[in-house]
């Protein structure tokens, strides 16, 4: 379970509420019940050990193309998973992802001469709101509107899209391709979010503003060898689950719990510790 909201297990023996951020292993007969989100937030919970055939390599869903999951449907209430082999242990993790409140990152282009230049500064210096008409395969917004050359138009011979695609049709308001996106459209696209704040940006609800700030796409392959490093060491963070008022066993062997030794036979031993010799590779020390 991951996101701003808790749960609560339901078994014969009670109800046992739960934080976020972790893992939980259900016995049979037991329920998972998920509380409500923080407002302009998203939550996931994630099954493991499900037995589905992977399509395509996969086993999530498509829905639009009936495609991979459990025949191509979304889940409904009532519907059975087969089950596998699932992890052993529960887990949790130790650091959780900051939250980013910066502007979404975007690289100018590749159609970004079919606008007036009025219209590039205003789609880089203005807010833009989520509308409620988003989606996994777009998310539309609502801001001011971003006129096209008259002498371009606002049609282009389809070309390729990719997530992130930032499309804008004859009305001006910009549409963001997600994950489900078409992969080729016929709109000129102003500019594309890069890869490392795509994640964020598709976690937003509607309602909520945003803001563009242009980069290069050198800074774009920066942020994502740096997006890629956050996550393999949030990745690396996940351990054993370490219930409410028990010891952190794996905080505790990681930490150095001895800075030094004194000679309680001193008069002051605190004033004469005995450190380290940092540039020796032995284990001499230096009476302080």
């Amino acid at each position: 379970m991951a996101g701003n909201f808790s749960a609560a297990v339901i078994g014969a023996d009670g109800c046992r509420r739960l934080d976020s951020w972790r893992s939980v292993t259900l016995s049979p007969g037991e329920t998972l019940r998920c509380g409500m989100l923080s407002p302009g937030r998203v939550g996931y919970l994630a099954l493991a050990g499900i037995s589905i055939p992977k399509q395509l390599g996969s086993a999530s869903t498509y829905a639009p193309a009936g495609l991979g999951g459990l025949d191509g449907r979304c889940l409904s209430p009532g519907v059975r998973l087969p089950v596998g082999q699932g992890r052993a242990g529960q887990q949790m993790l130790r650091t959780l992802p900051p939250l980013d409140a910066a502007p979404i990152r975007v690289v100018p282009g590749p159609q970004e001469d079919y606008f007036t230049a009025a219209s590039l500064a205003c789609f880089l210096g203005e807010a833009y709101q989520i509308s409620a008409a988003a989606d996994r395969m777009g998310m539309r917004l609502e801001g001011p509107v971003l006129r096209h050359r008259p002498e371009k138009g606002f049609e282009i011979t389809s070309d390729a899209t990719v997530p992130g695609s930032i499309q804008v049709p004859g009305q001006g308001q910009p549409i963001v391709l997600l994950a489900d996106g078409h992969t080729a459209g016929g709109y000129p696209k102003i500019a594309t979010v890069i890869s490392a704040d795509l994640p964020r940006l598709a976690v937003l609800a509607p309602g909520q503003c945003i803001r563009f700030a242009a980069v290069s796409v050198a800074d774009a392959e920066r942020a994502a060898r740096a997006r890629a490093a956050a996550l393999h060491a949030l990745i690396a963070g996940i351990g054993p689950l370490v219930e409410v008022g028990m010891p952190d066993l794996q905080a505790i062997y990681a930490a150095n719990l001895v800075s030094g030794v004194v000679d309680a036979r001193e008069e002051d031993p605190v004033a004469r510790t005995a450190t380290p010799v940092q540039d020796s590779p032995s284990s001499r020390w230096e009476r302080g």
